[in-house]
């Protein structure tokens, strides 16, 4: 078990100024903070997922029973007050197994979601363009999984506005309106 790998491409947009990696090393997230949380989420991830590993093998207990079960109803019959309550235990049992299985299935994703969080908040968008990759299904592949083409698209449109912007905006430079340069008069007819 080990938690999906943050996205190279994803880093590449949202930390560029992060130190470069050596290979094999994982990328960081810039803060402290940011990196304690993203530590917790990658161990309730681990440990959910050795929890799903231990119901998965008790899983295979109450398989074992209805294969006894259906032995012992051929033998004493499917009405037999015996076969019917195990049949109960058995059935109560494997609903268990799999509400088990799909509760620690969501803290899973809910792992990952907070990893996503966690990295997108260095992205300048809002909450509007964050939700879709917020609720992306989740992938073992990367933490952003099919996000990942979503999210380029995003931030190249991203970088394309900021640089539009920028090529209307006055540059520095020096005043017009210095003291050594007195305003222009206007003629008027």
């Amino acid at each position: 078990l080990t938690f999906p790998p943050v996205e190279d491409t994803v880093v590449g947009y949202l930390s560029p100024a992060s130190p470069t990696m050596r290979l094999g090393q994982r990328p960081l997230l810039p803060t402290r903070v940011a990196r304690h949380q993203a530590a917790l989420a990658e161990k309730a991830y681990l440990a959910a997922g050795q929890a799903a590993c231990s119901t998965n093998t008790a899983a295979l207990l109450p398989r074992y029973q209805a294969k006894l079960l259906t032995e012992l109803a051929a033998s004493l019959g499917t009405g037999h007050e015996t076969v019917v309550e195990l049949r109960r235990a058995t059935d109560l049992s494997l609903r268990l197994t799999r509400c088990t299985s799909q509760a620690l299935g969501r803290v899973m994703g809910a792992s990952v979601a907070t990893q996503r969080s966690l990295w997108l908040s260095l992205a300048k968008l809002t909450d509007r363009e964050k939700a879709p990759l917020l609720d992306a299904p989740v992938s073992v592949h990367g933490v952003f999984g099919e996000a990942v083409g979503t999210m380029a698209a995003k931030f190249e449109e991203q970088q394309k506005s900021r640089e539009v912007f920028q090529a209307w905006m006055p540059r520095p430079g020096p005043s017009h309106c210095s003291p050594t340069h007195p305003l222009p008069h206007l003629h008027t007819p």
